[in-house]
């Protein structure tokens, strides 16, 4: 019985070890963020199913102030889908089979990586497919760009514990960020870039009065984050209509997000919002307010606001 128990254990070990061994062999896998290699055939691709694609995988971002798709896509002919071309970090596959499919595979060429696998018999049946299934793999996809922008930034995370003193959680963010103003309940982060800035702020408040989002937000502005010259600050665009969502980041963490345009009036200064508004778990009227903006004239935001959602989805209390 002991014999055959270590056997057993000795099988067992075995196999473990190929499977963690197989993963570690694989090579790095590549692809700039937000971007989804989509593998399906070129009559396909130039086929009203690759319109549909196209359509719901490349849609614009709601909140900035041009159109910016939520994944850039990179069409890859199924003919030519090996060696270098199987490394891509999100692949998005699509085809005709014998019979219907939805599969998701981690790590099958390369890590980190996604691939979602779709397919049915008829292109009728096809667009059905996609259609049915956009929001699972949308959702998939977006959570592991999130992840991936994650990993990278802990390669140079910012050291602060300022945040957890203050505010009593932790965020992941880069060291490339630096305080720009600190006071009792307010902390306010910033990195330079060629044209402009990215920054976010974190805010402790009471809200016994419930005031929305945006009049929060603007009472914050008006108080931390002045304009250009004097009695200027940022506020709310009430051209742009802000938009906002709930959703559950975990099982006891449930956050507002808002998206919209910020600006200063009468400067001619203008940019893209985020903003994440936790309940403090004990106590609902104390709210923690997390907002990211950019200032970045000329150029595109969208890696800009997903770099703050990231951020500001590391919250751990």
């Amino acid at each position: 019985m002991n014999n055959q128990f270590v056997f057993f254990t000795f099988l067992i070990l075995i196999f473990s070890c190929k499977e963690n061994n197989s993963e570690l062999l694989l090579p790095e896998s590549n692809g700039t963020i937000n971007s989804i290699s989509v593998v399906i055939d070129d009559d396909l691709w130039d086929s009203e199913i690759g319109d549909l694609i196209r359509k719901e995988f490349a849609y614009p971002i709601y909140g900035l102030p041009q159109m910016e798709p939520i994944f850039d896509l990179k069409q890859i002919p199924t003919s030519i889908f090996s060696g270098f071309a199987t490394n891509s970090r999100s692949i998005l596959k699509v085809g005709l089979s014998s019979k219907e499919r939805f599969a998701t595979y981690k790590n099958k060429y390369a890590k980190p990586q996604l691939i979602v696998d779709l397919g049915s018999v008829s292109q009728q049946k096809l667009t059905e497919q996609i259609s049915s299934s956009k929001n699972k793999a949308l959702s998939k996809f977006y959570a592991h760009e999130i992840a991936e922008k994650q990993r990278r930034v802990l390669k140079s995370k910012n050291p602060t514990k300022l945040i957890r003193e203050k505010f009593g959680f932790d965020i992941l963010f880069s060291s490339s960020y630096r305080i720009a103003k600190s006071s009792e309940d307010f902390l306010w982060f910033r990195r330079d870039t060629e044209q402009g800035s990215v920054n976010f702020y974190i805010s402790k408040i009471k809200n016994k009065n419930k005031r929305n989002i945006n009049l929060i937000r603007d009472s914050i502005s008006k108080k931390f984050i002045p304009g250009p010259i004097e009695k200027t600050y940022m506020s709310t665009d009430q051209g742009y209509i802000p938009k906002s969502k709930e959703f559950q980041l975990t099982e006891s963490l449930k956050l507002t997000e808002t998206r919209g345009i910020w600006e200063v009036k009468n400067q001619f200064m203008a940019g893209p919002f985020i903003n994440h508004t936790v309940a403090h778990k004990n106590n609902p009227e104390e709210l923690y307010i997390l907002e990211g903006f950019v200032y970045s004239p000329g150029t595109t935001k969208r890696d800009y606001i997903f770099e703050l959602e990231a951020i500001f989805k590391s919250i751990k209390f």
